[in-house]
């Protein structure tokens, strides 16, 4: 018995095991990271990835600028794909578009978790406003951010979205958060319903804690944060100084079953040109 219990742990243990993959951003880049961590293999300069949750583990207080799209996405420099979770360690550094790069947005994630601590995302564009910065899509996509800054990005800070694939169970997680400067491409009508300048949700399940939301301009719906069939529990946290030409400068909430609970937060010094400065 005990030799079968012992043989069981290590099979468990086998199975969770993850990787730590060190990211310079030249031996071992930020997209080879990715596919290693995916892949399980050696990709260009980096180590192997294992089964589980592997980590990217970035050097200290460094910038990542992103030149190119990713070949696997028509809208996205970094591209996290299908049940592939993976963990940023951010240290400190920064993650960004390039000045003179084409325009796409940072960090997609298809139907994978991901967890990103103490990082700054910005200057990405995504002209669909589907997610400058950050764009987590599909019922099993899951974001953990904590201690994040997704700051002056073009087309949405962040968005989550599982619209067709029922709300997810396991909410997104922003805490300890910036979302700060980040601003609507100009309008799209197709993409209305899923925008907001700080943070979308659409058709999703999201906690955000001790988080600042402040200084977002959405030329429609929602500057701080936008809400399309989606919950939110908003907690000690902070929506200021955010604008709208629509409704909603700080929080816009529709009619179309959305659930919005706050505690312990500050809602102040929205603007909007129509109704709702503050919600």
């Amino acid at each position: 018995m005990k030799f079968l219990l012992i043989c069981l742990i290590a099979l468990f243990n086998g199975l969770v095991q993850a990787a730590i993959i060190e990211v310079d951003g030249s031996t071992c880049g930020l997209r080879d990271a990715i596919s290693a961590a995916e892949t399980s293999t050696i990709v260009g300069g980096c180590s192997a990835g294992e089964p589980g949750e592997d980590v990217l583990n970035l050097t200290p207080n460094t910038i990542f600028s992103l030149a190119e799209i990713d070949p696997q996405s028509q809208s996205f420099g970094l591209l996290v794909n299908f049940f592939n979770d993976i963990i940023i360690e951010g240290n400190g550094s920064t993650i960004e578009r390039a000045d003179n790069a084409p325009e796409f947005g940072i960090l997609g994630i298809n139907n994978a978790s991901v967890t990103i601590n103490n990082l700054t995302i910005r200057n990405g564009y995504n002209q669909r406003n589907l997610g400058g910065g950050i764009l987590a899509s599909g019922g099993r996509a899951v974001l953990n951010l904590n201690r994040v800054n997704v700051v002056e990005n073009v087309g949405g800070g962040v968005l989550l979205s599982s619209v067709g694939s029922g709300l997810n169970t396991t909410p997104h997680r922003i805490y300890n958060c910036r979302i700060a400067n980040n601003t609507e491409a100009p309008f799209n009508e197709e993409d209305r319903e899923l925008r907001g300048a700080g943070i979308g949700l659409a058709g999703t399940n999201a906690l955000i804690k001790n988080t600042t939301i402040d200084g977002n301009h959405a030329g429609s719906l929602g500057g701080g944060i936008k809400l399309f069939q989606s919950e939110l529990e908003l907690i000690n946290s902070t929506v200021s100084g955010n604008s709208s030409g629509g409704s909603g400068g700080g929080i816009a909430v529709g009619n179309d079953n959305n659930i919005l609970k706050i505690f312990g937060s500050t809602i102040s010094n929205n603007i909007s040109s129509e109704i709702g400065g503050g919600i």
